[in-house]
């Protein structure tokens, strides 16, 4: 049986993919800041819940399957995952505008 634990630290809270949501917009070029904050505040919004679904899906597939499931949601899966996250917010949000 094999013993370890999962610990959620500041990286894990998805600031960095709301970081990378945040330049997007306000790099693209064209818009008017009062869309740029509104389209921040959809984005923040859905890349939270993105990352609030990470957590729960990385920490039951790792109580239920085990750390070398963990890791590979964890490491891989999810990073990408997030990115993807990050640029469909910001695709959709362009696309409406």
């Amino acid at each position: 049986s094999e013993s370890w634990g999962m610990e959620i630290i500041r990286d894990c809270l998805g600031w960095k993919s709301m970081l990378a949501f945040l330049g997007l917009v306000f790099a693209t070029p064209n818009v008017r800041v009062k869309k740029k904050i509104y389209g921040s505040i959809f984005g923040i919004f859905v890349v939270w819940l993105a990352n609030m679904v990470r957590l729960i899906t990385t920490a039951v597939v790792g109580v239920e399957l085990g750390y070398q499931a963990f890791e590979i949601v964890h490491l891989f899966l999810w990073r990408w995952g997030l990115m993807a996250a990050v640029l469909l917010a910001w695709l959709f949000w362009l696309r409406k505008l």
